[in-house]
């Protein structure tokens, strides 16, 4: 599926644009994209920075333009649903999981963020900068205890969560998907989308993969699947853990109940999710014709959601079909 994405982000080196200083620095990245298209997506990145599965628990993400170049973004956790977790704070208020201002500059080719405590101090001052000749990342945080930071952490950090999503969906993806699209059906809101996958499969070997790939979770984690009708069955999957595991401690988890239902004719699947008697969300994917397209969202606590842990999901499924049709991961059709 595209070319392969190799590559090292190298921790505590000599820096190239702070003689003296260290760094993380990456090896070259002109293979892979060029800087505009790799500036634009790590700060698409840090807009929608909610990792898999954290929608569970959010309450909502505010984005504040603070000016052409400046933006901020706070992940803000529902009280409610930590407390369904067993992750409530003492005083039963919300958390705020994330708090970044962001100044951004193209002509200089950087990125600054600066991320927040709770109550409003700041604890690190991060730098991304995109040298040229040739396209490599550079990065190092400043520490509110005046600490540089630019130990192997941060270089794991800065590439499996923001350059690996984002060449991932610049080189490798065949079939991509869009978040924050206008919906289809025009009933308002936005959504996840697919492009076309006529090229890969049939309308009804959608319906079908689609089946096998929403079981697969659940299957891997040899949690139960029950059948209860042709057009009905409900999963168990993993969830997040019930606390901070100890160094060394087994982690327990949660378990998620998703009643998923199906509707071939009109191309129509939704998922009810919950923990115990506690609902977490709704999961809808509707199947569209003429081109063949999937759309995806998720409604919880009267919110329509429709963002990096949706966009995530769907491209997942999306992946595992094109792979089917291509002969490299089995053939379903």
């Amino acid at each position: 599926m595209g070319a392969k994405i190799a590559f090292q982000v190298h921790h505590e080196v000599d820096s190239p644009s702070n003689p003296g200083q260290k760094c993380c620095l990456t090896d070259s990245l002109d293979k892979f994209t060029t800087f505009d298209g790799l500036f634009d997506e790590i700060l698409e990145n840090i807009k929608d920075p909610l990792l898999p599965t954290e929608n569970w628990l959010v309450k909502e993400v505010v984005i504040t333009d603070e000016g052409p170049e400046e933006f901020a973004v706070k992940v803000i956790h529902d009280a409610r649903k930590l407390a369904t977790f067993g992750w409530g704070k003492e005083d039963g208020s919300d958390r705020v999981r994330s708090w970044v201002k962001v100044r951004h500059n193209r002509a200089k080719r950087e990125i600054i963020t600066e991320e927040y405590w709770e109550d409003g101090r700041m604890e690190i001052r991060c730098f991304t900068k995109f040298l040229s000749d040739p396209l490599r990342v550079e990065f190092w945080g400043e520490h509110c205890s005046g600490e540089r930071r630019c130990g192997q952490i941060y270089a794991r950090i800065v590439k499996y969560q923001f350059l690996m999503p984002s060449l991932k969906k610049l080189v490798c993806r065949k079939v991509p998907v869009k978040l924050g699209t206008p919906s289809i059906d025009d009933r308002g809101g936005t959504s996840v989308i697919s492009e076309a996958l006529d090229d890969y499969t049939s309308y009804i070997g959608l319906m079908n993969l689609l089946q096998e790939a929403l079981k697969s979770p659940a299957e891997k984690a040899n949690l139960p699947v029950t059948e209860i009708n042709d057009h009905e069955f409900e999963l168990k999957t993993p969830g997040p853990p019930k606390k901070f595991p100890a160094p060394g401690e087994e982690i327990e988890r949660d378990i998620l109940t998703w009643l998923y239902k199906f509707d071939a004719d009109n191309g129509q699947i939704n998922a009810v999710v919950s923990v115990g008697n506690e609902l977490l969300h709704t999961s809808w994917i509707r199947v569209h014709r003429d081109p063949l397209r999937l759309e995806h969202w998720i409604e919880q606590g009267g919110k329509r959601l429709a963002g990096r842990c949706e966009t995530f999901m769907l491209q997942e499924i999306i992946d595992s079909i094109v792979r089917k049709a291509e002969g490299l991961d089995g053939w379903f059709f």
